[in-house]
């Protein structure tokens, strides 16, 4: 039976034996973004977007309101390979955080020690905000990626459509870099025709899935497609799945052309609802904490307090 409260959060109306409990000390949220001041860390001309500030005293916010003491901060699309409000915020919060950061294929080994000095534990591949779909450059990447990064004990995380999964799967029963897929892979059902990829992706014992943002799949799946989804996964690969609340919810999804021009507002997303319903989907304090504070500890590397 799972006991897992979130803070100040009212007890079941059937309490269990064990009671309530915060939070997992260690608990980590493997997918946030920071957008800084743009006078301070301006975005790129050529973003398919302009966000709002996301600042670093909200992401504390963010951080208290749902538990986490732990934090993963993945550089966001709009300021192209230059990692300079990332590295901030990990700087800012300290041990307890850790950065994935974008960077091209000619990135020196120097600049990747560089980083993996300030914090940065992996380097993102984002094609799905770009709206590309050209697996040949994706894996082509990830050649390219695998061996500096395997001498970093660093991972690739990829964000992209779920029709390309076929393409990354004989590149990672080759190769021993570890990849993350954001956001449910892109998949959002058992049913769907891409899970036979992504189940043998996760056989792979390379691949991990981010648990996050399951409103990107909403429209093909529903909760109780989700929750489905959720346990199945959780049962045969439980220490390859990770949960990220995607804050502060970037993106339009649907709501028509974006224009770089204005500033386009954050999704309204209640971040305690979505963890809280998650553990609940899991229904076992085992698989919640290996979820929420094992498999994090293991691929970043933490081993530190939690954020005060």
């Amino acid at each position: 039976m799972n006991a897992f409260m979130l803070p100040n959060e009212a007890a079941d109306n059937s309490p269990t034996e064990s009671g309530t409990k915060p939070v997992f000390p260690g608990a980590c949220d493997c997918h946030v973004h920071v957008f800084g001041d743009r006078r301070r860390f301006p975005m790129h001309p050529d973003r398919v977007f302009t966000p709002g500030e996301a600042s670093i005293i909200a992401l504390q916010q963010h951080l208290k309101t749902t538990g986490m003491s732990r934090v993963v901060i993945v550089q966001p699309s709009v300021y192209f390979t230059d990692n300079a409000c990332t590295e901030d915020a990990i700087r800012t919060l300290g041990p307890a955080a850790r950065g994935i950061c974008v960077v091209d294929t000619a990135c020196s080994e120097a600049e990747l020690q560089r980083l993996n000095t300030a914090g940065f534990r992996g380097v993102r591949l984002n094609l799905r905000t770009a709206g590309s779909s050209d697996a040949q450059r994706l894996t082509t990447h990830m050649r390219i990626l695998c061996d500096p990064l395997s001498e970093l004990g660093w991972h690739i995380q990829c964000y992209c459509d779920a029709l390309m999964l076929d393409a990354m799967l004989p590149l990672m029963q080759r190769i021993q870099t570890p990849l993350v897929l954001d956001h449910f892979a892109g998949v959002g059902t058992m049913r769907d025709d891409a899970m036979k990829t992504l189940l043998a992706l996760l056989d792979t014992g390379n691949v991990y899935l981010k648990l996050s943002a399951p409103e990107r799949v909403a429209a093909a799946a529903g909760e109780r497609d989700l929750a489905e989804m959720v346990q199945s996964l959780s049962l045969r690969y439980p220490t390859r799945l990770l949960w990220g609340s995607d804050w502060p919810h970037p993106g339009n999804l649907g709501r028509g052309p974006r224009n770089p021009s204005e500033i386009e507002p954050f999704r309204a997303v209640d971040d305690r609802h979505m963890l809280h319903r998650l553990v609940k989907w899991l229904d076992d304090d085992h698989g919640a904490r290996t979820i929420l504070v094992d498999n994090p500890e293991r691929l970043y590397g933490f081993a530190s307090p939690a954020i005060s």
